[in-house]
C-alpha cells in the first residue's frame, strides 16, 4: 500500500507496530475514520475504561454491545465523543447513522436512543480520538511504527478488546504471528 493514497487509508486498521512505545498507542488498533490532505482521525478500538455506557448517557445502554462500557478513543479532544454503531436492519442510510465499512456507522448521540431501536445496536461510545496532522501518519508508516490492515466484520466491536491487537496481527500469518505472539516481558517465558 502507498501510504500517500488517502483513499487506501480510510477506513481500514492501524496496528501499533511492538516499535511504538508512545504510552497512547502501544498495541493499539485504530480505525481510521478519515484520512485526507489536512490530516487523519480515527479511534483506538482496544481501550476499554471501567466506566459503564448506560451511566453516561442515559437509554444507550440496551443498545451497547458488550463489554457495554465506554473506551477511550485516543488522546486528542478527550471532551469529545464519537459513538459508532452496527445496522440491524437492511438499510444501513438513515437519520442519525452514517455508514462506514461492514454495516457499522457513526450514530449521532443528538437522535433519541428509542429512535434508533430496532435499527442500531453494538453501540460503542469513544472520547477522545486519535489525531495526525498533514503527512504526518505518513512518516510514522515509513518509519515503522504502524501496520496498515484491513478490517474485518467483528474488528470494530470486540467483545474482548483486549485481545484484539493479538488477534488481527495472528490472522495476517507470516511474519505478523510472531509479532502478535509478542510478550511485554519475553524474560518470563
Amino acid at each position: 500500500m502507498n501510504p500517500g493514497d488517502k483513499r487506501e487509508m480510510r477506513h481500514r486498521l492501524l496496528v501499533a507496530s511492538p516499535m511504538l512505545m508512545d504510552p497512547n498507542f502501544y498495541r493499539a488498533v485504530v480505525f481510521v475514520l478519515e484520512h485526507n490532505d489536512e490530516g487523519t482521525i480515527g479511534l483506538v478500538l482496544n481501550d476499554p475504561s471501567d466506566v459503564i455506557l448506560d451511566e453516561v448517557l442515559d437509554g444507550w445502554g440496551p443498545l451497547g454491545g458488550l463489554p457495554g462500557v465506554v473506551f477511550c478513543g485516543g488522546p486528542v479532544e478527550t471532551e469529545s465523543v464519537i459513538a459508532l454503531g452496527r445496522s440491524i436492519g437492511a438499510d444501513d442510510e438513515f437519520y442519525g447513522f452514517q455508514p462506514l465499512v461492514h454495516g457499522y456507522g457513526l450514530v449521532d448521540l443528538d437522535v433519541s436512543p428509542d429512535d434508533f431501536a430496532g435499527q442500531v445496536d453494538d453501540v460503542r461510545l469513544y472520547v477522545g480520538y486519535a489525531g495526525w496532522g498533514a503527512g504526518q501518519l505518513e512518516e510514522e508508516i515509513t518509519e515503522g511504527a504502524w501496520i496498515v490492515l484491513d478490517a474485518e466484520l467483528g474488528d470494530l466491536t470486540a467483545v474482548k478488546p483486549q485481545q484484539l491487537w493479538s488477534r488481527v496481527l495472528g490472522r495476517q500469518g507470516g511474519p505478523y504471528t510472531q509479532v502478535a505472539l509478542h510478550t511485554d516481558e519475553p524474560w518470563l517465558n
